[in-house]
This record gives C-alpha cells, structure tokens and sequence, in this order.
C-alpha cells in the first residue's frame, strides 16, 4: 500500500469515527417554541360571548338582562361596554346605516340575522353609567290598508259612525 492510500484511508477514518460518536438529543428534552398560541376557545380582546336570553330572536350577550318587555319594545341592561355591545350587536344584524353618539349607537332599520326576516328593529346601544342598556323596538311598517270592494260606500261611512253626506250617525258622540 502506498504511502498516499494509507494517507487517505486514515483522513477518512479519522473523519468517520466522531461522526458516528455524536450523541443524539434526547427526543423528550423540551423543545423551545418562538411563542406560545393561545387555545383557539378564548375570546378577543373587546369580545362578548353569546348568552341564553333572546329578544326578538337575537341572543343577547353574556352579562345582559332583560329588565323590561313590552309589546313593540324591550329593554335590557348589563355591566359590559357600550362600545363592546355595539361591536356584539353589529355582528348580528343586517345593517346598512349607524348612527354614533356621543353617549350611544343606533342602528336604524336593521333585520336580526336568523330572526324573522320581515321584521324590522331600531336598536339602541346606551351607555348608562358603570352600565350598558340595549333598546329594541319594533319599527315594522304595518301593511296598507285594503278597503274591501264588495262593502257598499253608505256601509263604510256608517261603519265609521257618519251618514253618507258627513254628518255624525249620532251628534253628542263626535270623535
């Protein structure tokens, strides 16, 4: 063997031996991450979960009350923002025009998504002290009126408590 194999053949010896050496890094050792990630359940900043009460088919958010319920209006309060409320709010409805204030927001003429789709609600968002109140009201336009065309015209001024010329029916009940 020459002296140039018996060279190259101890350089490539030399080369392998602490190759093969090297420890491996442990496969339980801790692996450093860049950040940790949130789980994917919490909330944003600023964000409200849904709650269990419904007004008008939209589910109020957690922390809000109804306080008051009346036919065409309700009212409902909570210790949460005005502005976060607002936010929940603008994610459930079909708005196309708000309006901001100072103390408040009103949507205007809005349809709740998943709610009634004839239905139109004016909705205000108040701040009202270390609270927020929600206000719903009904602002549905009632359909026209039809007047029936097989009624008779003297049957329709009756019915209305005049004779047929104007006159009251009965001059002492004038509405």
């Amino acid at each position: 063997m020459s002296t140039a194999s018996a060279l190259a053949l101890a350089v490539c010896v030399a080369a392998a031996v602490p190759a093969g050496c090297r420890k491996k890094a442990r496969s339980d050792a801790p692996v450093a991450s860049a950040a940790p990630k949130p789980p994917i359940d919490h909330l944003a900043p600023g964000e409200l979960a849904p709650g269990t009460e419904v007004l008008y088919g939209m589910v109020l958010p957690r922390g809000m009350r109804t306080t008051a319920q009346f036919p065409g209006v309700a009212h409902a309060t909570g210790p949460l923002l005005a502005e976060d409320v607002a936010n929940y709010v603008r994610d459930r409805v079909d708005v196309k025009r708000v309006e901001l204030g100072v103390v408040g927001t009103v949507f205007g003429a809005v349809h709740v998504i998943g709610g009634d789709p004839t239905r139109v609600y004016r909705v205000e968002v108040n701040s009202a002290g270390n609270s927020t109140e929600l206000v719903m009201r009904d602002v549905t336009p009632l359909p026209p009126r039809v007047p029936d065309p097989t009624v008779p015209d003297v049957e329709k001024w009756r019915r209305a408590g005049y004779k047929p010329n104007g006159m009251p029916l009965d001059p002492l009940k004038l509405r």
